[in-house]
């Protein structure tokens, strides 16, 4: 029961850093 409810919690933590990782790479290859 606890891992399901941490579940949804872990694929929008893993989400999230994909994003931010997104973003570093888009902003170096900017500058």
């Amino acid at each position: 029961m606890g891992g399901q409810a941490l579940a949804p919690l872990l694929s929008l933590k893993s989400f999230e850093w994909q994003v931010s990782g997104t973003q570093r790479i888009t902003e170096r290859l900017l500058l």
